[in-house]
């Protein structure tokens, strides 16, 4: 039996203008100064002395396997060998040094109409000789599962000599990190290994040199926060003037409105979408998928797609302009036969 689908489409988003790089200021987000800071055993909270007005910062935390030397004004500690989990110095790995809890992680998140990107991390470290050589700042959006964003390989340690220097990374070419909504919170955590010695030291430290960008802090992150702005239309499809449900496939369709700062590419059917009459109408019928399949409730999204069973259009921001998508307003109508599940 034939089944039908129609629809009117709109594209709802936000035409931003901005620089043709990332368009944003750098700020500082987040800065933790370890001035009268005492290292405790972890996790030892450490809660941020600035952040912007606009994010939600959590306290950095140590991992479970630091060891807890005396002194203030730092935050790290020592026993960063994982003899436990798999041997130490040279022989160490990163894998070793997070089973082993070698590892300081804190938290960001934008607040509700704004998004956060991020763009340098800044730390005034002091490694001993016999401390952790190599490290890592990984990335996640659960707190359980981490993705290697930027390798440290610090100045002193690993058996070598002892440094106290600043480290510092780029970050705005990770597109995960540019433009993150209030509902996605970033988690980071720096994971060290290499220490040849149990006594040997890692943390955070106090008084950086005079003019440095983190100013007296020893740990700053740096990025843009940025305002979300009113939603309104960047594109819309009217499929009144329609004959014969567009056509037949690929049945360009091109868009009625478009914000003057992107470029739209028609809407096209996939060449599994069957011919209609019906007019004033986008879409067909022959939505089942018995050549690849099976149909009804025996089908499958890769069926569908594997019987070139959508539609697709593109939208592209105009040069020295961004675009962010917020939402789509689908006005549609299915048959009783027709498709019930759908995925953009």
């Amino acid at each position: 039996m034939k089944t039908t689908t129609k629809l009117l489409f709109a594209a709802m988003a936000a035409a931003i203008c901005s620089a043709a790089s990332s368009g944003l200021a750098q700020q500082s987000i987040a800065t933790w100064w370890v001035n009268g800071q005492t290292n405790l055993p972890p996790p030892n909270p450490f809660t941020n002395n600035t952040a912007s007005l606009y994010v939600v910062v959590g306290p950095m935390t140590k991992g479970a396997g630091i060891g807890e030397p005396s002194g203030t004004a730092e935050y790290g500690g020592n026993s960063w060998t994982n003899d436990v989990v798999g041997g130490s110095g040279a022989t160490d790995t990163e894998a070793n040094a997070i089973a082993g809890g070698h590892y300081l992680t804190y938290s960001i998140q934008a607040a509700p109409g704004y998004t956060v990107s991020f763009s340098t991390n800044l730390m005034y470290y002091h490694v001993s000789a016999t401390g952790p050589g190599h490290g890592e700042l990984q990335y996640s959006t659960d707190g359980i599962n981490y993705t290697d964003i930027s390798p440290m390989n610090y100045a002193g340690g690993s058996g070598g000599s002892a440094a106290t220097t600043f480290m510092t990374n780029n970050l705005s070419g990770i597109a995960a990190l540019q433009n993150v909504p209030a509902t996605v919170t970033n988690f980071f955590r720096v994971v060290n290994w290499g220490a040849t010695a149990s006594g040997g030291t890692w943390y955070i430290y106090d008084n950086p040199p005079a003019g440095t960008p983190a100013g007296t802090n020893g740990f700053a992150v740096l990025g843009a926060v940025t305002q979300l702005p009113a939603s309104e239309s960047v594109a819309t499809w009217w499929s009144n003037p329609l004959a014969n449900g567009g056509g037949a496939p690929p049945a360009a369709f091109t868009n009625n409105t478009a914000d003057p700062n992107v470029v739209v590419t028609a809407m096209t059917k996939g060449s599994g979408i069957g011919a209609i009459t019906t007019s004033g109408v986008y879409g067909g019928n022959a939505w089942t998928n018995d050549a690849v399949g099976g149909s009804g409730t025996t089908d499958t999204e890769a069926n569908a797609i594997a019987g070139g069973h959508y539609v697709t259009y593109a939208i592209q921001a105009a040069a020295g302009y961004t675009v962010s998508f917020y939402t789509n307003v689908l006005y549609y109508h299915n048959s009783a036969t027709g498709p019930i599940n759908g995925e953009l």
